[in-house]
């Protein structure tokens, strides 16, 4: 059974996919160990650099981008509860870059997932939305909703400005 998400298993949609309370076990796999080096299960300020980290706060809130990197996720209860259910499988016959998500739940449904190509790549390109979505996430934490709407829409029409110095204004706070 595949995981009803949109999007890669790191990258689940809570509203619509497992919740991770009713996860009892993730196991996760990739070709190279060296993706997780760092086996950090307490919550505190370096678990957020760890590898189970950004599995369950991608679990959990649907997304890795830096507002699940701080100490406060870092902290959060469903996170650390999570991220102390995942193992991690290093699996030669994957391809590079390739991950393989296995999400147990506590009513003994299995949902795995593979994804061959990671986001964002060659192989699995972003979507304009997908695109937008990431850039509204990033900077509006950094300019502001406003500012961030004006520059993403100036970004998007960068191709027919006269002088792209106009873009300057936008991207400073």
């Amino acid at each position: 059974m595949a995981l009803s998400t949109p999007r890669s298993p790191c990258e689940s949609n809570p509203a619509s996919g497992p919740k991770p309370s009713n996860i009892s076990r993730a196991a996760s796999s990739s070709s190279r160990r060296r993706w997780c080096a760092a086996v950090i299960r307490a919550a505190d300020s370096e678990s957020k650099f760890c590898y189970y980290h950004s599995v369950a706060a991608a679990l959990v809130d649907g997304q890795a981008l830096p507002a699940q990197f701080t100490d406060e996720r870092a902290a959060d209860p469903a996170i650390e509860s999570l991220r102390n259910r995942i193992d991690f499988n290093e699996d030669p016959s994957l391809p590079r870059r390739a991950v393989r998500v296995t999400l147990e739940l506590t009513d003994g449904r299995t949902y795995t997932e593979r994804v061959d190509h990671p986001t964002g790549t060659p192989g699995n390109p972003m979507s304009d939305t997908r695109v937008q979505e990431k850039f509204h996430g990033l900077a509006s934490a950094v300019l502001g909703v406003e500012k961030a709407d004006k520059a993403q829409s100036a970004l998007w029409s960068v191709d027919t400005m006269p002088d792209v110095s106009q873009l300057i204004p936008l991207l400073l706070k």
